[in-house]
Order: structure tokens, then sequence, then C-alpha cells
């Protein structure tokens, strides 16, 4: 069986994946917004900044004040 042209992306119709006509950063943000999508599906909630932090920490506690000067940057944004 051959798949037609349009739906393997040959030709000059625009067809193919979508998904790779797109640039690549907004790709990232697809993906994420499918993953997030997939986890509440599923109800599986995941809070990416939660389990990223012990390993952000860990790589700006290698360079010496690196890891204050995050904090205090984030710590700026929640005071009025």
């Amino acid at each position: 069986m051959r798949i037609p042209r349009h739906v393997r992306g040959g030709g000059k119709g625009g067809g193919g994946d979508p998904f790779r006509r797109t640039p690549p950063d907004c790709r990232l943000n697809m993906t994420t917004m499918m993953i997030r999508g997939l986890g509440e599906m599923l109800q599986q909630y995941r809070n990416l900044a939660a389990v990223w932090a012990p390993t952000a920490r860990r790589a700006l506690s290698e360079q010496p004040g690196l890891l204050e000067t995050v904090e205090a940057e984030i710590r700026s944004w929640h005071e009025p």
C-alpha cells in the first residue's frame, strides 16, 4: 500500500507532520503541554519545578555565591 504524498510530507502541498514544520522552540512548549495533558488525563500530576529543584541547587552551589544570588532573586519576586 502506498502512502499518499500529502500524508508522508513530500511534494508541494505543505503536507506531512505539522510537528516537524514547527520551530524547535515552539516544539518544546507543545511537548510540555502534551505531557502535562497526559498526566492530567491519567490523574498523575507532576510539578517539574519540585522535581528539578535539588538538581538545580546542587549545580548552582558548585559556583561560589551563585546559589545565594539566585535564591535572593527568587525571594524578591514574592516581595510586594
